[in-house]
């Protein structure tokens, strides 16, 4: 069969509007009919790295991947994310202020940090400032488990 060319993911179809991607997903499995997850980050790989692991777990979701503030006031307002994952370290922007963001205009949405950074002052920190949780990259098998118990946790309307 044909692979997807370039612009086509993972059986989805990917999307780039003024530095947003998005990602539909449909596959079958456990449905988590509607789920919204918001990705601040600037790889892509990282995306799709987190898109097959969710899928594998038999999550149903939509991902959008934002790499500024702009662009993560705009998802919040448009997209009404159920949960934001959020890098620590992007260009000119940090994890730890799209988490203050996030605060602002969407307080009850839980937001997770998955990062690179294995810095345990780090993972403190961020959870001090209201993160729900904080799972380094080399753990991605830990983010549907995550994933199920802060939606648990946060009923979505």
């Amino acid at each position: 069969g044909r692979r997807g060319g370039p612009g086509e993911g993972l059986g989805g179809v990917t999307r780039n509007a003024g530095g947003i991607g998005i990602k539909r997903l449909p596959w079958s499995g456990e449905r988590v009919t509607g789920l919204r997850l918001l990705l601040v980050g600037d790889c892509g790989d990282d995306a799709e790295l987190l898109s097959l692991e969710l899928m594998a777990a038999g999550l149903a979701f939509e991902l959008l991947r934002v790499e500024n503030a702009v662009r993560l006031r705009e998802a919040i307002n448009t997209f009404a994310p159920h949960l934001v994952i959020s890098d620590n370290n992007l260009p000119g922007f940090s994890g730890l202020e799209a988490l203050l963001l996030v605060r602002e205009l969407a307080p009850s949405t839980p937001f997770l940090f998955f990062s690179g950074d294995d810095d345990e002052r780090v993972a403190i920190n961020a959870l001090s400032h209201g993160a729900a949780d904080y799972i380094p990259k080399r753990d991605l098998g830990r983010m549907p488990t995550v994933i199920r118990r802060l939606l648990a946790a946060n009923p979505r309307p």
